[in-house]
């Protein structure tokens, strides 16, 4: 695949619609149709796709590039054949299931969106582990062996710390012993005095940065990664999540909130901007008038690269004030936060501090979303009536005015 189609989807566009046309085969097809897809493209990309699949149908990279396009349109009930088809032909060509990363995860991911928990998690840890985890050296993977004597590690974004870290308290059930939690450290203070300071120890909590001795890990028997929690902790369905973590701050917490509204269009993860999760600036800004039109002040909730994330060319929508002050670290967002009397936030961290504060919030999803927010029409289920979420109807761009829509009865 060339090069440029990551880098500059759109100027590669040109000449692979000419190669295409000139030599019809299926790499070219494959390629233009990626192509197609990274310029928003989608029904197109799927069209090539077909194509390219009726010249060669035991390709993996076409079963699974169709999958792809089938989540970003939302034919959610399709996907999951589509990547099963990729794994397959992954089988016949000889390259083990396991070693089939991308299809693999693919597959875990449509699955879960439907709610096959209890089948899914084996294929869900496989397409993990070693690729966006690694397990300490001489540490066994924890399989649930009880009496263990456990090391979880980071995985994902901030998100999953404030969303997955809600099945600490059930490892000690299953374990007797309070595990030991890795956590980022930007996160640290915030997530040792949560797992702590209430009721006694949840779990012993490390920053990253801590450097292990060779007698420390000695007397671990095993560890596991915070994104394996539920399946470890015999999460079957969505009825099986617990209730969140309370992440509520040590000190100036002001309440009654005052008459602001919080705001982030933006999400990232470990520095990475993640465009499809997020608000383009045109989206942002509309949005963010409206919003200021309904309160006192509109607080930015993005951090402007400092502690949180990478420092970027910096885009405020109109209307919204960014304040670094209230953003130094994740504790004082958290006292921002409670501040509003509304958050309104794409899916992102934010979000998740934001929900088990019980601020009442506006959740943006797109069409493409997440596995953990399943199909459409499907409630939230992640704890508290609080929550609102606006699903986007369209693979490319936002229905701002659908999202005004909402906020008007906010």
């Amino acid at each position: 695949m060339p090069d440029n189609i990551a880098t500059n989807p759109r100027r590669a566009l040109a000449a692979l619609r000419k190669e295409a046309k000139k030599a019809p085969t299926y790499g070219n097809l494959v390629n233009l149709a990626v192509a197609l897809r990274a310029c928003g493209e989608i029904e197109a990309a799927a069209g090539e796709l077909r194509r390219a699949l009726a010249m060669e149908h035991n390709r993996a990279e076409a079963w699974n590039n169709l999958g792809q396009c089938a989540t970003d349109l939302g034919q959610f009930d399709k996907a999951p054949g589509l990547f099963q088809r990729a794994l397959q032909c992954h089988e016949k060509s000889g390259v083990p299931i396991d070693a089939s990363t991308e299809s693999l995860l693919a597959f875990a991911y449509a699955m879960m969106r439907l709610g096959q928990f209890e089948y899914i998690w084996p294929v869900w840890e496989a397409a993990r582990f070693g690729r966006s985890w690694h397990p300490f050296p001489n540490l066994p993977v924890w399989r649930g062996e009880p009496g263990a004597r456990l090391l979880v590690c980071p995985e994902g974004g901030f998100g999953d710390g404030f969303n997955f870290l809600r099945w600490a308290p059930r490892l000690v059930d299953a374990l007797q012993i309070p595990p030991t939690i890795l956590i980022w450290d930007q996160l640290f203070e915030y997530v040792k005095y949560t797992l702590r300071g209430k009721n006694g120890i949840v779990a012993n909590v490390l920053p990253m940065k801590h450097a292990f001795t060779s007698q420390e890990l000695a007397r671990y028997t095993h560890c596991t990664s915070m994104l394996s929690l539920p399946g470890l902790c015999g999460m079957k369905s969505w009825a099986d999540i617990p209730a969140p973590l309370d992440w509520t701050p040590q000190a100036h917490i002001v309440h009654p909130p005052l008459d602001w509204i919080g705001y982030c269009w933006a999400a990232e993860e470990n520095g990475v901007a993640r465009k499809t999760r997020s608000l383009d600036n045109q989206a942002a800004s509309r949005i963010g008038q409206a919003l200021a039109r309904k309160c006192e002040k509109v607080v930015s909730l993005v951090p402007a690269g400092k502690s949180l994330y990478r420092p970027r060319a910096e885009f405020v929508p109109k209307g919204v004030t960014q304040d670094e002050a209230l953003l130094s670290d994740w504790e004082e967002t958290a006292r921002t936060i409670l501040k509003c009397g509304l958050v309104v936030t794409v899916d992102t961290a934010v979000f998740w501090l934001a929900q088990s504060l019980g601020v009442r919030t506006l959740l943006l999803l797109p069409l493409r979303s997440d596995w953990k927010w399943g199909l459409p029409n499907q409630p939230f289920v992640w704890g508290g009536n609080h929550v609102v979420m606006f699903r986007n109807t369209n693979p490319v761009t936002w229905d701002v005015a659908g999202i005004l829509e909402v906020l008007k009865s906010m």
